[in-house]
């Protein structure tokens, strides 16, 4: 039966038998009368070889018990008694830190460091939600919300509608303003925030400057 030993789940087999051929089930081996299988793990129930793969095993109760060297586990993938600590948490990404903790490859190429997953994300993409399990999800070239890097929004100051084009903010601007300033990322987006009716720099438009003497009424320099 699966019982807990010593923090680990593993078949317990009732006195008189052991785990010797698990694929007509677990403890489905008759030992001999009298024998109770002993604790070599190299023979635990008198026929188990317990697996040593980055662990030194002991045989408790005709079951193989495992103590994982630092780094490693057995996920389940298979007899613990055959694979032993078989996986290295440390460095697979298919198991980063935990078991069945994969990293996510979504636009990204992916590594498991010390047992954390690191992104590096495809050119154009990010990884906004801070958390790994999203991969790189957000496309940098056209989220209104995270345009050309993560956490800058298109400033709605004097816009009629917002566009994040090539992951710059190209607003659609209220009649007498103008997007003049234009700044990339990383830079904060300030809108649309050049009045052109009063600015005599972009009198009428962007880059339309006024005389030395003049100014800018309703868009015409005077």
């Amino acid at each position: 039966s699966l019982t807990c030993v010593e923090g680990q789940q593993v078949f317990a087999c009732s006195p008189g038998f052991a785990d010797c051929t698990p694929n007509n089930g677990p403890c489905s081996t008759p030992l001999a009368v009298g024998y109770d299988g002993g604790s070599d793990p190299s023979s635990c129930g008198g026929c188990i070889a317990c697996s040593t793969v980055h662990n030194t095993p002991r045989c408790v109760s005709n079951a193989c018990v495992f103590g994982c060297n630092f780094g490693y586990t057995h996920c389940g993938y298979g007899p613990v008694r055959n694979s032993g600590c078989d996986v290295d948490l440390l460095n697979d990404i298919n198991n980063c830190g935990s078991c069945s903790l994969q990293c996510n490859s979504t636009n990204a190429a992916v590594a498991c460091l010390d047992g954390g997953c690191q992104l590096t994300c495809t050119q154009g993409f990010g990884n906004c939600s801070g958390t790994v399990e999203t991969g790189c999800e957000t496309v940098l070239l056209t989220d209104i919300d995270q345009c050309g890097t993560c956490g800058r929004a298109c400033n709605p100051s004097h816009v009629q509608s917002l566009a994040c084009t090539q992951g710059n903010c190209q607003p659609t601007c209220l009649s007498g303003y103008a997007n003049c300033d234009t700044p990339l990322a990383p830079a904060a987006d300030d809108g649309c925030e050049t009045n052109i009716l009063t600015d005599a720099n972009n009198c009428g438009g962007c880059q339309n400057p006024c005389g030395p003497s003049q100014a800018c009424v309703n868009g015409n320099c005077q």
